[in-house]
């Protein structure tokens, strides 16, 4: 019998930065946007975040022996216009943090397919992993 788990993956709450250009304070979303221009060192400390917030999530999940389908589902605070993938880098500091905590073998094609991204609703910002066990027949 092929696994299906869900993993809620919380966002991580960030402090406000400086703003380079006016040296205001300004707030960090909780989300790794691809058409960021944030600061390297702040996505470095965002990903980080990431990847030990699912790492921790996932802790005592047993690991999956072969190729799995990831489905991303994403919760954001508000209802306006935006494009899933560009929310990749935050998913992929996700999956590392699973291969960190050993749910997956590796976070290469030969294993994993995906993510894919959806948009979840309304809420609390988060991500929530849908993690599909597929046979062999289907990998």
């Amino acid at each position: 019998m092929r696994r299906h788990i869900t993993l809620d993956i919380p966002a991580p709450v960030f402090p406000p930065v400086r703003d380079r250009k006016t040296g205001k304070r300004k707030t960090v979303g909780p989300f790794i946007n691809s058409n960021s221009r944030d600061h390297r060192h702040q996505v470095a400390k965002m990903t980080k975040a990431w990847r030990e917030t699912a790492a921790m999530r996932a802790h005592g999940i047993p690991a999956f022996a072969g190729q799995v389908h990831i489905i991303a589902h994403i919760f954001k605070t508000r209802a306006g216009r935006y494009d899933t993938n560009n929310l990749a880098p935050t998913t992929k500091a996700i999956v590392d943090g699973l291969v960190d905590a050993g749910v997956l073998v590796d976070d290469s094609t030969e294993w994993v397919i995906g993510p894919d991204h959806r948009h979840g609703g309304v809420g609390n910002p988060e991500i929530v992993l849908e993690i599909i066990e597929l046979t062999e027949e289907e990998a």
